[in-house]
């Protein structure tokens, strides 16, 4: 974390002090957003296939009950539809470590996240100069706000009252 700090902090110097002259360091930044979009997807999809998983139709009701019918339907066509292109085209993939894969790329844009905010930044306060402090600082304080209050309220209150939390 303090490397993307530092990335942000540099970034800032850098788009201040060099203003058009550091634009060519655009493209890093622009490769950096392209990977987290690439690895958003497989992101959520499997955090919504082991939630999915573990939830009890029962205890959702009705509505609970349709989403999740759905879900297995649509779930059921994706996979007759991949083996079928799987028993076409034959890949060679090993679906066991799919898990392992994603973490390994998570891992990668995470080492490469310190360039992608040097490279983003830079940019933004080359482009604007130093009037861009005034909204950035706002961002970021009502980001780390709702991170202080999200700590507080969830996570606390899951300790202190959840049986399940183990503390």
């Amino acid at each position: 974390m303090y490397r993307i700090l530092i990335g942000l902090v540099l970034g800032i110097i850098l788009g201040l002090v060099f203003r058009e002259k550091i634009l060519w360091i655009k493209p890093f930044g622009d490769i950096f957003v392209r990977l987290l979009k690439m690895i958003m997807m497989p992101i959520i999809l499997s955090t919504l296939i082991v939630g999915a998983s573990s939830v009890s139709p029962a205890s959702l009701g009705k509505v609970g009950v349709r989403v999740i019918v759905f879900y297995l339907l649509t779930s059921a066509f994706a996979v007759v539809i991949g083996l079928l292109m799987g028993t076409i085209f034959r890949p060679s993939a090993n679906w066991e470590g799919v898990a392992e894969v994603i973490t390994m790329v998570i891992k990668w844009i995470m080492e490469y996240a310190p360039i992608g905010v040097l490279a983003l930044v830079s940019v933004v306060f080359a482009d604007n100069g130093p009037k861009v402090i005034g909204s950035l600082g706002v961002v970021t304080a009502a980001c780390f706000s709702g991170y202080a209050i999200h700590i507080v309220l969830v996570y606390f209150a899951l300790v202190k009252f959840c049986p399940l939390a183990g503390i």
